[in-house]
């Protein structure tokens, strides 16, 4: 019968680079799953920011002598970006501005809005014989001489998604609205008006 010989530092070697293959293989299984985690909670779980457009603005009842009296209707639509989040609006409150004078307060109702939908609702803001300085006065006459008066919204509140509450604020800034100097109302003009939208604010 022939004999084979077996050397002991032949099977210790093959054994130790077995080991070392199954560990190579187990590590890159283990960065493949976890790369996949990071891809899939960025790109699904983080929680993006709702985006804010003004759909639509008339503006009736307008007069700038001594003061200002308006009504503003505008229309917003809100897109929920998220994949699996639902967002819940807290406590919003919408201002209207000419430059840095506050023209009207309104309030918006809590919301719900489910994952990747739109949302439309409308906001009104009422000026009744607001007193404003000659220099808003003078800026707001100037501008319906040239055939359209621009304003700034502002909206404050709080969202809350699955497990985070926090504070954000949406500016519109700079919504034109197409009236001549002898006309009471006016439309929005440039259409559709997308709005800045900042959690991250003092």
């Amino acid at each position: 019968m022939p004999v084979v010989a077996v050397h002991v530092d032949d099977l210790y070697f093959n054994k130790k680079s077995n080991k070392c293959r199954y560990l190579w293989i187990t590590l890159l299984m283990i960065f493949i799953i976890v790369a996949v985690l990071i891809i899939f909670y960025f790109t699904m779980l983080l929680p993006k920011l709702p985006q804010f457009y003004v759909n639509a603005l008339s503006l009736t009842n307008f007069t700038s002598t001594e003061i200002v009296n308006a009504t503003w209707q505008f229309v917003f639509l809100v897109k929920n970006p998220n994949e699996f989040l639902d967002i819940k609006f807290l406590s919003l409150q919408p201002m209207i501005y000419y430059r840095d004078q506050n023209l009207s307060e309104s309030q918006i109702i809590s919301f719900v809005q489910p994952s990747k939908s739109n949302l439309i609702f409308n906001v009104t803001f009422s000026a009744v014989n607001v007193k404003v300085g000659k220099y808003i006065l003078y800026g707001m006459n100037k501008e319906r001489e040239h055939g359209s008066v621009g304003f700034n919204v502002k909206i404050d509140g709080h969202m809350k998604f699955k497990y985070s509450k926090q504070r954000v604020r949406v500016l519109c800034d700079n919504i034109v609205v197409r009236i001549s100097s002898n006309s009471l109302s006016g439309k929005l003009d440039g259409g559709v008006k997308k709005c800045d939208v900042d959690f991250n604010f003092p």
